[in-house]
C-alpha cells in the first residue's frame, strides 16, 4: 500500500490555512459579500444617496469596510489556531497517511484512525500543500515537502481521489 509521512509545525498549519483561506476567488467572494452589507448599513445610516459623488463615497467607503473586515478575520482565525496548537495534541508532530482497501489510514502520536473512502469528500493541491477534505468538513494536511517526487505526490494524491471517487459513485 502506498503511505506517506510528515511532520506538521504550527508554521506548516498557519501557512496551509492561509494558502485555504486566502485564494482569490474565496477572498473575492467574502469581500464582495461584506461589501454589500457595509453598502446596505451605509444606506440605512446615512439614507440613499442624492448624488454620483454620495453613491461613490459610499462604494468607496463599503469596499474599504468590507477588505478590512475580511483581512481583520483572517488575520484573527490564523492567530487562535496558532494558539491552540500544542504539541502533543496530535495535530502538531508526526503523521503517517497509508492508502488501504478499507480507507485512508492516519497515524500519529496519540490516535489511529480510519477514514473510509465514503467520508473523503475532495483532495484539493494549493501552493506548497495537499488538502484532503473530508465530509465531516475537517481535513488533513501533507506538506508537499513530504513526498521524495512531484510524481509520488502526484500518484499519492490521485490514488486517494480515485478511490474516494469510485466509493461515493457506488
Amino acid at each position: 500500500m502506498q503511505s506517506v509521512r510528515t511532520t506538521l509545525t504550527k508554521r506548516d498549519i498557519v501557512r496551509a490555512l492561509l494558502a485555504r483561506l486566502a485564494r482569490p476567488k474565496e477572498f473575492i467572494k467574502a469581500w464582495a459579500l461584506w461589501t454589500v452589507v457595509f453598502g446596505i448599513f451605509l444606506v440605512f445610516i446615512q439614507g440613499a444617496p442624492h448624488s454620483l459623488v454620495d453613491l461613490l463615497v459610499i462604494l468607496i467607503s463599503a469596499s474599504i469596510s468590507a477588505l478590512i473586515s475580511v483581512g481583520a478575520s483572517l488575520a484573527f482565525v490564523l492567530m487562535r489556531v496558532q494558539h491552540k496548537l500544542k504539541d502533543g495534541d496530535g495535530i502538531l508532530g508526526d503523521h503517517e497517511y497509508e492508502i488501504t482497501d478499507e480507507g485512508l489510514r492516519e497515524r500519529t502520536s496519540v490516535n489511529e484512525t480510519l477514514v473510509r473512502w465514503k467520508g473523503i469528500k475532495s483532495v484539493v493541491r494549493l501552493k506548497r500543500f495537499a488538502f484532503i477534505e473530508l465530509v465531516s468538513g475537517s481535513f488533513h494536511i501533507i506538506p508537499a515537502s513530504s513526498f521524495k517526487s512531484n510524481e509520488e505526490e502526484a500518484g499519492f494524491l490521485t490514488e486517494v481521489q480515485r478511490r474516494a471517487s469510485r466509493e461515493q459513485n457506488l
